[in-house]
């Protein structure tokens, strides 16, 4: 008896019937929430988007030198389509990031903490995939787990390092906002363990650089070759992500928002009490914070179907403090705080009808997760169910055969604008995306005069698709000034459907020329009406928006609620439209503004829409700015010089 007592010390028994205990929970956790989510092709501006990220590594245009885009080469892995080898890398990456995941359960419960806070982890864990976890807030709350990790336990957190630093390389290449995210948990997660003193600094430093450092230099071998191209795609993605809270904000129920508030102040001040209780979990909870604010930001930054999505990873994230908590209060604290959470978030998950019950029952019983593991595991059959639904899909948007026998007899390559990509592979048309892809994304100056260059140069399409539409009050003249001015110039109206809004372009073979008048120099103040000089072709207004201190804080914080121009008619009619304040400084049109259709099929083919005879900024976002904001007004006159080329123009 006292040499088993010996041999199996009642500590070390409690943990083997602890791993014997959690093996048959965590297979079971693993296959119920087992990720799904490969893409077939269909419409819509965000599935546009994610055709394109799984488009662009497989043709021959660059990253940075030729595309611009937010998302990196490796986007597709949390939207996969049936592109090239797309579906089986991401298949590999769900089985092994899946796996990592349930070990690192494991062990959290059978080494660093108890079985119940295991437990208590994985049903919170399937009550919040219930109401949706996008992969991607998946892939953050993994990173989250190995933070806590590694700022909690010594041996653990060995592994726990490795593993985070080599994701959030990896995420460098598939979005950077995430891969931030990430970086800035790593770094707490290396101060927690030095300020602990158990560890020493090359070791810890080693453990968090290096696979950063392998992982990011393979990629960056792979995908770019160059430091030039790699440096311009990281600050056009830095400028992207600097202005995203002003060009896509979108204001929703202040209920929601108000929602949002506390559940960030629940965490902060759980946070604090848990110092006060002198409790670990307390470094883990700060280690959390980049997560917090990320989701946050994403969540209300455009506050529609995203805000769900906040909720359900909050949840989740309160649920690493319920796995990270081993003494009985600090499990009953952050289990009072998860209830908390999930009480704030019930009435959103309503609201928005987050909760399918069919949905709910495929998850329970695991049906759900293993027709996903089939998906992982039988490419074949996933391929083809994909194509299936892609040609179903397809089939609302087929253009005219006229258009697509002109379009193949007279160039083949086509773009569309501002967004709606999966026209082109539902039609067969080859695919030439403009530097910024979608147009809607080209918020800013910068970005827009590059969209600008790209169409008047020898790469751009002969034949563009402008599908009109109103994203936010938003449309292509006034999102991207310069490019539209360029499209106007470059391209001719050949043909239209205007029950789908379409307008097909074709390059004109003689540009249209231009002649810039003298400029004036001027102001304006918000709400105050500002009469239009008469002039013989179009006038420019060129805007010098810059945002107060409190508009800083606020675009950091949260957003910039939108700006809109107002045009008013001889007749008394007024119409008004959202403008970007960053793009706007590139010269919008104020005297003949194309603010329908109607005026962009006139503009496309020579005609003038008709005149507006004043305008004034409104918004509420204009108090986020400084006032008055400087204004250039550029009268411009597009003609055909030669009239011998008038023919072939």
């Amino acid at each position: 008896m006292n040499i088993q007592e010996t041999a199996f010390p009642p500590q070390e028994k409690r943990r083997r019937w602890r791993l014997l205990l959690l093996l048959p929970a965590v297979a079971l956790f693993l296959c119920v929430t087992f990720p799904g989510g490969y893409q077939p092709l269909q419409s819509g501006l965000d599935a546009s988007w994610r055709y394109a990220v799984n488009f662009l590594p497989n043709c021959s245009l660059d990253y940075g030198t030729d595309i611009s885009f937010p998302c990196g080469p490796l986007c597709f892995l949390l939207y996969p389509m049936d592109i090239g080898g797309n579906v089986e890398m991401a298949a590999r990456f769900r089985l092994i990031m899946h796996l990592l995941f349930g070990l690192s359960i494991l062990y959290a419960g059978w080494r660093v903490t108890r079985l119940l806070p295991a437990l208590l982890f994985m049903a919170a864990y399937v009550c919040v995939t219930l109401f949706g976890l996008p992969y991607e807030s998946h892939v953050m709350i993994m990173g989250a787990l190995w933070a806590a990790m590694a700022a909690r336990h010594r041996r653990a957190g060995r592994h726990a390092l490795l593993f985070l630093s080599a994701l959030a390389a990896l995420c460098l290449f598939i979005k950077p906002t995430l891969a931030a995210c990430l970086m800035s948990m790593l770094g707490l997660a290396v101060l927690a363990r030095l300020m602990q003193g158990s560890t020493r600094v090359y070791a810890v430093l080693g453990l968090s650089i290096l696979p950063f450092v392998v992982v990011c230099s393979m990629c960056w071998r792979f995908f770019f070759g160059a430091w030039q191209p790699f440096q311009a795609w990281l600050l056009t993605t830095l400028e992207y992500v600097r202005y995203h809270a002003i060009a896509m904000s979108l204001e929703g129920p202040r209920s929601e928002l108000i929602a949002g508030v506390v559940c960030v102040a629940a965490f902060v001040g759980a946070s604090m009490i848990l110092m006060a209780m002198r409790s670990e979990v307390s470094v883990t909870a700060i280690v959390l914070f980049p997560s917090l604010f990320t989701l946050f930001k994403r969540g209300f930054e455009r506050q529609d179907g995203q805000v769900v999505f906040f909720f359900a990873a909050y949840v989740a994230l309160v649920a690493v403090l319920i796995l990270m908590s081993k003494h009985p209060r600090e499990l009953a604290f952050t289990c009072v705080l998860f209830l908390g959470a999930a009480l704030v978030a019930i009435p959103v998950f309503r609201a928005r009808n987050a909760f399918d019950y069919a949905s709910a029952l495929d998850l329970l019983s695991g049906k759900q997760g293993l027709a996903n593991l089939r998906a992982a595991t039988r490419l074949p059959e996933t391929r083809r169910t994909l194509a299936e639904q892609s040609k179903e899909n397809a089939a609302e948007l087929m253009l005219p055969s006229t258009w697509l026998q002109l379009i193949r007899e007279t160039g083949g390559m086509m773009d569309v604008l501002p967004g709606e990509i999966a026209y082109c592979p539902a039609n067969g048309i080859p695919w030439r995306p403009s530097p910024s892809v979608q147009a809607c994304l080209a918020h800013t100056a910068h970005l827009d005069i590059r969209m600008a260059r790209h169409f008047a140069s020898d790469a751009a399409p002969p034949f563009l698709l402008l599908r009109w539409e109103s994203l936010d009050e938003r449309s292509l003249p006034f999102d991207v000034p310069r490019t539209w001015l360029v499209l106007v110039r470059n391209y001719r109206l050949v043909a239209g459907e205007p029950g789908r809004g379409l307008l097909l372009l074709l390059r004109r073979e003689v540009p249209l020329s231009v002649k810039h008048l003298p400029s004036q120099e001027r102001t304006l103040t918000f709400g105050e009406w500002v009469d239009v000089p008469s002039t013989e072709g179009m006038l420019l207004a060129a805007m010098q928006f810059r945002l107060t201190p409190e508009g800083h804080a606020m675009k950091t914080m949260l957003r910039i609620p939108p700006l809109f121009i107002e045009f008013e008619y001889a007749d008394g009619e007024t119409k008004r439209q959202r403008i970007l304040p960053e793009s706007t400084a590139n010269g919008i049109i104020v005297n003949r503004p194309p603010l329908s259709q109607f005026d962009a099929a006139h503009a496309l083919t020579g005609a003038l829409p008709r005149s507006a005879v004043r305008f004034r900024i409104t918004g509420p976002g204009t108090r986020y700015f400084e006032q008055p904001v400087p204004m250039t007004l550029t009268p411009e006159k597009v003609f055909i010089r030669p009239h011998r080329q008038l023919a072939k123009a």
